[in-house]
């Protein structure tokens, strides 16, 4: 999807941006596909030991990646593009890039409201965009509420939780983010299913 005026505005406004229908479905079909090959539903995950389990409910997987589809995808020219306008530069790098698939987990507790600053930079947040770093998540499954969304943070209302914003969101979204927009995960609550991301982290 080719990335507009509009959303540009939308990110310089809330310091992030929701795209549904990112990719064409045949395209999230296949990046669903290879997720689950990698890591797998929770329908074959709960049967195994505890000790089988990933730890706090989350399974990582980390850039370069076995399988080349999610190495392609992080050189995605609509992606960068996009990221190219909002940092004002075409000398855009490459950060980071992981994968993860969080289950449910019983002793889930209440994640810290954070901003991702310090593991992308080694100055403090500021609005200065000479330094700025911004992150995307792709989710190419459904997103229920249950299922820990990605509780985000309209710039403009600092941290303040009573503003945030709960991303649950239909299979397909594209979710970018300054890195310095204040944001958490949430508890996972429901009993069944997964929540598959695939984040790519980009910078000046």
């Amino acid at each position: 999807m080719q990335l507009t005026d509009e959303h540009l505005e939308t990110f310089d406004e809330q310091g992030f941006l929701v795209v549904e229908n990112f990719y064409p479905e045949e395209k999230r079909a296949r990046i669903a596909a290879a997720f689950r090959e990698t890591h797998p539903p929770w329908e074959l995950m709960k049967d195994r030991e505890p000790e089988e389990l990933p730890s706090a409910g989350l399974l990582k997987a980390r850039f370069p990646y076995a399988n080349m589809l999610f190495n392609e995808l992080t050189i995605d020219w609509d992606l960068i593009s996009f990221i190219q306008r909002v940092l004002e530069t075409d000398d855009v790098h490459f950060r980071y890039a992981h994968n993860w698939a969080r289950y449910p987990n019983p002793a889930d507790k209440s994640p810290r409201l954070h901003r991702d600053n310090g593991n992308n930079s080694l100055l403090p947040p500021c609005d200065d965009i000479r330094y700025g770093q911004i992150s995307s998540w792709y989710f190419p499954e459904e997103v229920r509420a249950d299922q820990a969304p990605m509780m985000i943070i309209p710039k403009r209302f600092g941290d303040d939780v009573s503003k945030g914003i709960s991303l649950a969101v239909p299979g397909g979204t594209q979710m970018i983010f300054n890195t310095h927009v204040w944001h958490s995960a949430t508890v996972f609550l429901g009993s069944e299913g997964q929540r598959y991301s695939v984040t790519r982290i980009y910078g000046r």
